[in-house]
């Protein structure tokens, strides 16, 4: 491997891709894997340290731990990780006084707003009448 290309190689690698017609069928996974592999080789046989393959061997025991194939494994992983954080990024985060003002509110004695109260009745009006209509037609 020329040097020029030995700089470059996380260039490449990230943009392996495989063609339409061809995606879900393990092509991309094969090629990935088999670059991998040679770069471990490679990196024994002119000294440069691949930290990925102990990666991707221990991705590989976790997928199979989890009786997936390393593609679910490795997609179910980034999905966890990707909701996490959009929660934490959406998360309502409260000043000390907001959640003092919340904790006064949930211990007042609840009252009642008489709109709400008469969008509930109408609600269960129609509830109601729509269960009876249903066993009339039974």
């Amino acid at each position: 491997m020329d040097a020029k290309l030995r700089r470059r190689t996380p260039d490449w690698i990230a943009r392996l891709a495989v063609d339409v017609h061809y995606q879900g069928k393990g092509v991309g996974k094969i090629v990935l894997f088999t670059v991998l592999e040679y770069l471990a080789r490679a990196s024994q046989a002119i000294g440069f340290e691949v930290v990925v393959v102990d990666a991707l061997e221990s991705i590989r025991e976790a997928a199979s731990a989890q009786q997936q194939d390393v593609t679910s494994f490795v997609l179910g992983a980034a999905m966890e990780r990707a909701r996490a954080i959009l929660v934490e990024e959406r998360l309502l985060q409260l000043t000390p006084t907001e959640v003092a003002q919340i904790d006064a509110a949930l211990d007042e004695e609840p009252r009642v707003i008489p709109e709400l109260a008469r969008l509930i009745r109408d609600v269960r009006g129609r509830q109601l009448s729509a269960a009876e209509k249903t066993v009339s037609e039974s």
